[in-house]
Protein backbone atom coordinates (compact mmCIF):
# COMPACT_ATOMS: atom_id res chain seq x y z
CA UNK A 1 0.00 0.00 0.00
CA UNK A 2 1.25 3.42 -0.97
CA UNK A 3 -0.25 6.52 0.66
CA UNK A 4 -0.22 9.87 -1.17
CA UNK A 5 -0.28 13.09 0.87
CA UNK A 6 -1.00 16.10 -1.34
CA UNK A 7 -0.55 19.47 0.37
CA UNK A 8 -1.59 22.14 -2.10
CA UNK A 9 -1.04 25.70 -0.92
CA UNK A 10 -4.49 26.25 0.57
CA UNK A 11 -4.33 23.05 2.61
CA UNK A 12 -1.88 24.87 4.88
CA UNK A 13 -4.45 27.56 5.71
CA UNK A 14 -5.37 25.98 9.04
CA UNK A 15 -2.24 24.46 10.55
CA UNK A 16 0.96 23.00 9.15
CA UNK A 17 0.80 20.34 11.86
CA UNK A 18 -2.28 18.78 10.23
CA UNK A 19 -0.19 17.86 7.18
CA UNK A 20 2.81 16.51 9.09
CA UNK A 21 0.36 14.40 11.11
CA UNK A 22 -1.20 12.67 8.11
CA UNK A 23 2.28 12.11 6.63
CA UNK A 24 3.12 10.21 9.82
CA UNK A 25 -0.13 8.25 9.62
CA UNK A 26 0.95 7.23 6.12
CA UNK A 27 4.44 6.33 7.35
CA UNK A 28 3.02 4.03 10.05
CA UNK A 29 0.42 2.28 7.89
CA UNK A 30 1.90 2.04 4.41
CA UNK A 31 4.80 0.41 2.65
CA UNK A 32 5.61 3.76 1.06
CA UNK A 33 4.43 7.30 1.70
CA UNK A 34 4.78 10.10 -0.83
CA UNK A 35 4.50 13.76 0.15
CA UNK A 36 3.32 15.91 -2.73
CA UNK A 37 3.37 19.70 -2.67
CA UNK A 38 4.02 22.55 -0.31
CA UNK A 39 4.66 20.60 2.90
CA UNK A 40 7.94 19.57 1.30
CA UNK A 41 9.17 23.12 1.89
CA UNK A 42 8.90 22.53 5.63
CA UNK A 43 10.31 19.00 5.42
CA UNK A 44 13.41 20.34 3.69
CA UNK A 45 13.68 23.46 5.80
CA UNK A 46 15.05 21.76 8.95
CA UNK A 47 18.09 20.63 6.97
CA UNK A 48 18.30 23.84 4.98
CA UNK A 49 18.46 25.96 8.13
CA UNK A 50 21.95 24.65 8.85
CA UNK A 51 23.38 24.49 5.34
CA UNK A 52 24.78 26.98 2.88
CA UNK A 53 26.63 30.30 3.14
CA UNK A 54 25.45 33.15 5.35
CA UNK A 55 23.96 35.06 2.41
CA UNK A 56 21.72 32.10 1.55
CA UNK A 57 20.65 31.70 5.18
CA UNK A 58 19.79 35.36 5.57
CA UNK A 59 17.68 35.29 2.40
CA UNK A 60 15.80 32.27 3.71
CA UNK A 61 15.33 34.02 7.05
CA UNK A 62 14.08 37.20 5.40
CA UNK A 63 11.59 35.29 3.23
CA UNK A 64 10.16 33.62 6.38
CA UNK A 65 9.81 36.73 8.52
CA UNK A 66 6.42 38.37 8.87
CA UNK A 67 6.69 41.74 7.13
CA UNK A 68 4.56 43.56 9.67
CA UNK A 69 5.93 41.98 12.85
CA UNK A 70 9.60 41.86 11.82
CA UNK A 71 9.94 44.93 9.60
CA UNK A 72 13.03 46.12 11.50
CA UNK A 73 14.85 42.77 11.14
CA UNK A 74 14.05 42.66 7.43
CA UNK A 75 15.49 46.15 6.96
CA UNK A 76 18.65 45.12 8.81
CA UNK A 77 19.14 42.16 6.48
CA UNK A 78 18.56 44.33 3.42
CA UNK A 79 21.14 46.78 4.74
CA UNK A 80 23.57 43.89 5.26
CA UNK A 81 23.31 42.94 1.57
CA UNK A 82 23.80 46.54 0.47
CA UNK A 83 26.88 46.93 2.65
CA UNK A 84 28.24 43.54 1.60
CA UNK A 85 27.86 44.42 -2.05
CA UNK A 86 29.76 47.70 -1.55
CA UNK A 87 32.45 45.93 0.48
CA UNK A 88 33.03 43.34 -2.27
CA UNK A 89 33.62 46.17 -4.78
CA UNK A 90 36.68 47.37 -2.86
CA UNK A 91 39.76 45.92 -4.53
CA UNK A 92 42.37 46.84 -1.91
CA UNK A 93 40.80 46.62 1.52
CA UNK A 94 42.35 48.39 4.49
CA UNK A 95 42.87 46.63 7.87
CA UNK A 96 40.00 48.67 9.29
CA UNK A 97 37.71 47.55 6.49
CA UNK A 98 38.70 43.91 6.98
CA UNK A 99 38.04 44.17 10.74
CA UNK A 100 34.70 45.84 10.08
CA UNK A 101 33.67 43.02 7.74
CA UNK A 102 34.63 40.30 10.23
CA UNK A 103 32.74 42.06 13.02
CA UNK A 104 29.69 42.58 10.81
CA UNK A 105 29.74 38.93 9.67
CA UNK A 106 29.89 37.73 13.27
CA UNK A 107 26.97 39.99 14.21
CA UNK A 108 24.75 38.58 11.47
CA UNK A 109 25.85 34.99 12.12
CA UNK A 110 24.58 35.41 15.69
CA UNK A 111 21.49 37.23 14.39
CA UNK A 112 20.71 34.25 12.16
CA UNK A 113 21.62 31.65 14.79
CA UNK A 114 19.00 33.00 17.20
CA UNK A 115 16.32 32.97 14.50
CA UNK A 116 17.34 29.46 13.38
CA UNK A 117 16.93 28.14 16.92
CA UNK A 118 13.42 29.62 17.16
CA UNK A 119 12.46 28.35 13.70
CA UNK A 120 13.74 24.84 14.43
CA UNK A 121 11.61 24.69 17.58
CA UNK A 122 8.58 25.96 15.63
CA UNK A 123 9.01 23.32 12.92
CA UNK A 124 9.54 20.63 15.52
CA UNK A 125 6.34 21.63 17.33
CA UNK A 126 4.52 21.48 13.98
CA UNK A 127 5.75 17.91 13.49
CA UNK A 128 8.47 18.40 10.86
CA UNK A 129 11.49 17.85 13.10
CA UNK A 130 12.62 14.46 11.76
CA UNK A 131 10.68 14.05 8.50
CA UNK A 132 13.81 14.94 6.52
CA UNK A 133 15.55 11.94 8.12
CA UNK A 134 12.76 9.69 6.83
CA UNK A 135 13.39 11.11 3.35
CA UNK A 136 17.09 10.33 3.63
CA UNK A 137 16.21 6.79 4.78
CA UNK A 138 13.91 6.37 1.74
CA UNK A 139 10.92 5.82 4.05
CA UNK A 140 9.29 9.02 2.82
CA UNK A 141 9.45 10.25 -0.76
CA UNK A 142 8.89 13.86 -1.73
CA UNK A 143 7.62 14.97 -5.12
CA UNK A 144 5.98 18.05 -6.54
CA UNK A 145 2.74 18.41 -8.44
CA UNK A 146 2.64 20.82 -11.35
CA UNK A 147 0.26 23.65 -10.48
CA UNK A 148 -0.81 26.46 -12.72
CA UNK A 149 1.66 29.34 -12.47
CA UNK A 150 4.13 27.59 -10.16
CA UNK A 151 7.49 25.98 -10.88
CA UNK A 152 9.38 23.66 -8.56
CA UNK A 153 13.06 23.86 -9.41
CA UNK A 154 15.36 20.86 -9.14
CA UNK A 155 12.60 18.48 -8.01
CA UNK A 156 10.80 16.13 -10.34
CA UNK A 157 7.21 17.20 -10.85
CA UNK A 158 4.15 15.22 -11.87
CA UNK A 159 0.83 16.31 -13.31
CA UNK A 160 -2.40 16.58 -11.36
CA UNK A 161 -3.80 13.94 -13.71
CA UNK A 162 -1.21 11.53 -12.27
CA UNK A 163 -2.68 12.06 -8.80
CA UNK A 164 -6.16 11.16 -10.08
CA UNK A 165 -4.77 8.04 -11.72
CA UNK A 166 -2.55 7.13 -8.74
CA UNK A 167 0.35 7.11 -11.21
CA UNK A 168 3.59 8.62 -9.91
CA UNK A 169 7.25 8.66 -10.90
CA UNK A 170 6.30 7.60 -14.40
CA UNK A 171 4.86 4.24 -13.35
CA UNK A 172 1.43 3.07 -12.27
CA UNK A 173 0.94 1.95 -8.72
CA UNK A 174 -2.29 0.04 -8.43
CA UNK A 175 -2.13 -0.06 -4.63
CA UNK A 176 -2.18 3.71 -4.01
CA UNK A 177 -4.60 5.67 -1.82
CA UNK A 178 -4.96 9.40 -1.17
CA UNK A 179 -5.07 10.72 2.39
CA UNK A 180 -6.51 14.09 3.45
CA UNK A 181 -7.90 15.97 6.41
CA UNK A 182 -11.67 16.22 6.61
CA UNK A 183 -11.79 20.02 6.92
CA UNK A 184 -10.77 20.32 3.26
CA UNK A 185 -13.60 18.00 2.19
CA UNK A 186 -16.17 20.63 3.09
CA UNK A 187 -19.29 22.25 1.68
CA UNK A 188 -17.28 25.23 0.43
CA UNK A 189 -14.94 23.11 -1.70
CA UNK A 190 -17.54 20.67 -3.03
CA UNK A 191 -20.88 21.05 -4.77
CA UNK A 192 -24.36 20.02 -3.54
CA UNK A 193 -24.37 17.04 -5.92
CA UNK A 194 -21.14 15.69 -4.34
CA UNK A 195 -22.76 13.21 -1.96
CA UNK A 196 -21.01 10.97 0.59
CA UNK A 197 -22.73 7.93 2.06
CA UNK A 198 -21.84 5.13 4.45
CA UNK A 199 -20.08 2.10 2.96
CA UNK A 200 -22.98 -0.04 4.20
CA UNK A 201 -25.65 2.16 2.61
CA UNK A 202 -27.28 0.81 -0.54
CA UNK A 203 -26.39 4.07 -2.36
CA UNK A 204 -22.67 3.28 -1.95
CA UNK A 205 -22.94 1.17 -5.12
CA UNK A 206 -24.08 4.26 -7.05
CA UNK A 207 -20.85 5.42 -8.69
CA UNK A 208 -22.08 9.03 -8.62
CA UNK A 209 -21.71 8.97 -4.82
CA UNK A 210 -18.58 8.90 -2.69
CA UNK A 211 -18.58 6.60 0.35
CA UNK A 212 -16.57 6.09 3.56
CA UNK A 213 -16.35 3.91 6.67
CA UNK A 214 -14.89 4.35 10.15
CA UNK A 215 -11.57 2.55 10.80
CA UNK A 216 -9.91 3.55 14.06
CA UNK A 217 -9.19 6.11 16.74
CA UNK A 218 -5.68 7.51 16.22
CA UNK A 219 -3.63 9.52 18.76
CA UNK A 220 -1.79 12.61 17.61
CA UNK A 221 1.43 11.15 16.15
CA UNK A 222 3.06 14.59 16.32
CA UNK A 223 3.64 14.09 20.05
CA UNK A 224 5.73 10.96 19.36
CA UNK A 225 9.50 10.85 19.02
CA UNK A 226 11.21 9.53 15.92
CA UNK A 227 12.12 6.30 17.74
CA UNK A 228 8.56 5.78 18.98
CA UNK A 229 7.11 6.25 15.50
CA UNK A 230 9.59 3.80 13.99
CA UNK A 231 8.79 1.18 16.65
CA UNK A 232 5.06 1.55 15.93
CA UNK A 233 5.64 1.23 12.17
CA UNK A 234 7.63 -1.99 12.67
CA UNK A 235 5.01 -3.37 15.04
CA UNK A 236 2.15 -2.57 12.67
CA UNK A 237 4.01 -4.11 9.71
CA UNK A 238 3.85 -7.44 11.56
CA UNK A 239 0.42 -7.16 13.20
CA UNK A 240 -1.36 -5.82 10.14
CA UNK A 241 0.30 -7.94 7.45
CA UNK A 242 -2.85 -9.98 6.78
CA UNK A 243 -5.15 -6.96 6.79
CA UNK A 244 -2.75 -4.99 4.58
CA UNK A 245 -2.84 -7.82 2.03
CA UNK A 246 -6.63 -7.51 1.94
CA UNK A 247 -6.40 -3.73 1.64
CA UNK A 248 -3.90 -4.10 -1.19
CA UNK A 249 -6.37 -6.32 -3.06
CA UNK A 250 -9.13 -3.78 -2.47
CA UNK A 251 -6.94 -0.92 -3.69
CA UNK A 252 -5.99 -2.85 -6.81
CA UNK A 253 -9.67 -3.44 -7.55
CA UNK A 254 -10.40 0.28 -6.97
CA UNK A 255 -7.67 1.37 -9.35
CA UNK A 256 -7.97 -1.25 -12.10
CA UNK A 257 -11.31 -3.09 -12.17
CA UNK A 258 -13.50 -2.62 -15.22
CA UNK A 259 -16.53 -3.24 -13.02
CA UNK A 260 -16.97 0.03 -11.15
CA UNK A 261 -18.95 -1.44 -8.24
CA UNK A 262 -16.56 -4.35 -7.60
CA UNK A 263 -14.48 -2.32 -5.14
CA UNK A 264 -17.39 -1.45 -2.82
CA UNK A 265 -18.65 -5.02 -2.96
CA UNK A 266 -15.19 -6.35 -2.05
CA UNK A 267 -14.95 -3.80 0.76
CA UNK A 268 -18.34 -4.77 2.17
CA UNK A 269 -17.63 -8.51 1.99
CA UNK A 270 -13.96 -8.62 3.00
CA UNK A 271 -12.77 -5.40 4.65
CA UNK A 272 -15.48 -4.10 6.99
CA UNK A 273 -15.27 -7.12 9.28
CA UNK A 274 -11.49 -6.61 9.67
CA UNK A 275 -11.59 -2.93 10.65
CA UNK A 276 -12.35 -3.42 14.38
CA UNK A 277 -9.06 -5.32 14.55
CA UNK A 278 -7.23 -2.30 13.14
CA UNK A 279 -8.77 -0.15 15.87
CA UNK A 280 -7.66 -2.64 18.52
CA UNK A 281 -4.09 -2.45 17.19
CA UNK A 282 -4.10 1.30 17.80
CA UNK A 283 -5.67 0.91 21.23
CA UNK A 284 -3.36 -1.86 22.44
CA UNK A 285 -0.03 -0.88 20.92
CA UNK A 286 2.08 -0.33 24.10
CA UNK A 287 3.47 3.08 23.07
CA UNK A 288 0.06 4.34 21.94
CA UNK A 289 -1.82 2.87 24.90
CA UNK A 290 -0.40 5.56 27.16
CA UNK A 291 -1.81 8.28 24.90
CA UNK A 292 -5.18 6.54 24.65
CA UNK A 293 -5.39 6.18 28.43
CA UNK A 294 -4.21 9.74 29.10
CA UNK A 295 -6.01 11.73 26.44
CA UNK A 296 -5.06 15.37 26.08
CA UNK A 297 -7.52 17.94 24.67
CA UNK A 298 -7.64 17.86 20.86
CA UNK A 299 -5.24 14.89 20.78
CA UNK A 300 -7.61 12.23 19.46
CA UNK A 301 -8.32 11.77 15.76
CA UNK A 302 -10.48 9.35 13.82
CA UNK A 303 -9.58 7.57 10.60
CA UNK A 304 -12.03 6.73 7.83
CA UNK A 305 -11.48 4.97 4.52
CA UNK A 306 -13.52 4.93 1.34
CA UNK A 307 -13.74 6.17 -2.23
CA UNK A 308 -14.27 9.64 -3.64
CA UNK A 309 -15.72 10.32 -7.08
CA UNK A 310 -13.63 12.03 -9.72
CA UNK A 311 -16.33 14.69 -9.98
CA UNK A 312 -16.01 15.53 -6.26
CA UNK A 313 -12.21 15.51 -6.41
CA UNK A 314 -12.24 17.78 -9.47
CA UNK A 315 -14.49 20.20 -7.57
CA UNK A 316 -12.20 19.96 -4.55
CA UNK A 317 -9.07 20.84 -6.52
CA UNK A 318 -10.84 23.48 -8.57
CA UNK A 319 -12.12 25.21 -5.43
CA UNK A 320 -8.69 25.12 -3.80
CA UNK A 321 -7.29 26.43 -7.08
CA UNK A 322 -4.36 24.30 -8.12
CA UNK A 323 -6.20 24.02 -11.46
CA UNK A 324 -7.73 26.48 -13.87
CA UNK A 325 -11.23 26.27 -15.33
CA UNK A 326 -9.65 25.02 -18.55
CA UNK A 327 -7.64 22.25 -16.85
CA UNK A 328 -10.65 21.10 -14.89
CA UNK A 329 -12.71 20.76 -18.07
CA UNK A 330 -9.81 19.14 -19.93
CA UNK A 331 -9.40 16.48 -17.25
CA UNK A 332 -13.12 15.81 -17.01
CA UNK A 333 -13.39 15.42 -20.79
CA UNK A 334 -10.34 13.15 -20.85
CA UNK A 335 -11.63 10.91 -18.03
CA UNK A 336 -14.97 10.62 -19.82
CA UNK A 337 -13.39 9.81 -23.18
CA UNK A 338 -11.17 7.15 -21.55
CA UNK A 339 -14.18 5.61 -19.82
CA UNK A 340 -12.79 6.12 -16.29
CA UNK A 341 -14.81 9.12 -15.11
CA UNK A 342 -17.01 6.88 -12.96
CA UNK A 343 -14.05 5.02 -11.43
CA UNK A 344 -13.85 6.28 -7.85
CA UNK A 345 -10.55 7.00 -6.14
CA UNK A 346 -9.58 5.33 -2.84
CA UNK A 347 -9.10 7.79 0.00
CA UNK A 348 -8.26 7.88 3.71
CA UNK A 349 -9.82 10.76 5.65
CA UNK A 350 -8.58 11.92 9.06
CA UNK A 351 -11.07 13.75 11.28
CA UNK A 352 -11.50 15.06 14.81
CA UNK A 353 -15.07 13.78 14.68
CA UNK A 354 -16.15 10.32 15.78
CA UNK A 355 -19.40 10.62 13.85
CA UNK A 356 -18.28 12.25 10.64
CA UNK A 357 -20.71 13.58 8.03
CA UNK A 358 -19.37 14.65 4.64
CA UNK A 359 -19.12 17.11 3.00
CA UNK A 360 -18.17 18.78 6.26
CA UNK A 361 -19.87 21.90 7.59
CA UNK A 362 -16.87 23.98 8.66
CA UNK A 363 -18.84 25.65 11.44
CA UNK A 364 -18.12 22.52 13.47
CA UNK A 365 -14.45 23.47 13.46
CA UNK A 366 -14.75 27.17 14.26
CA UNK A 367 -12.78 26.73 17.49
CA UNK A 368 -10.25 24.32 16.00
CA UNK A 369 -8.72 26.49 13.31
CA UNK A 370 -5.60 26.76 15.38
CA UNK A 371 -3.23 28.70 13.20
CA UNK A 372 -3.97 32.00 11.42
CA UNK A 373 -3.58 32.03 7.68
CA UNK A 374 -0.09 33.12 6.74
CA UNK A 375 0.34 35.29 3.69
CA UNK A 376 0.45 32.72 0.84
CA UNK A 377 2.83 34.95 -1.11
CA UNK A 378 5.41 34.55 1.65
CA UNK A 379 5.22 30.78 1.29
CA UNK A 380 5.46 30.95 -2.48
CA UNK A 381 8.51 33.21 -2.33
CA UNK A 382 10.44 30.51 -0.52
CA UNK A 383 10.47 28.55 -3.78
CA UNK A 384 11.90 31.39 -5.77
CA UNK A 385 14.84 32.51 -3.63
CA UNK A 386 17.57 33.31 -6.12
CA UNK A 387 20.81 32.64 -4.30
CA UNK A 388 22.94 34.43 -6.88
CA UNK A 389 21.00 37.68 -7.19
Amino acid sequence: MRILVHSILKTLQFTKASISFIIKVGYVLSDETISLGYANLYINMIKGLKEGPLEYKLKMMMSNLNKQVHANEIEQIKEYFIQKKEYEKIKHKTPDQLRWNIKNEHRFVEFYRQWEARKSIELDVDGYGFLQKLVEEKKLIIQEVIEDGYNFDNIKSISLESVFNCSLQGADCTKSVLIMNDFYVNTLNLKPEDKFVSAEHHDATNTENSWFHYVASVPNFNVLTETELKVIRESFAIKMSGIKNQLDQWLEICNTSAKRTESIQYFQENIISLLPTVNSFFENEPILKFYHDNKMPDSEFYMYIGEITKAALLNYYHSLMPMTDELRQTLEDKFISEGIYNRRIPVIIISRLKNLTLPLDLKIYENLLMEPQKDPTDLQKRKYIQIND
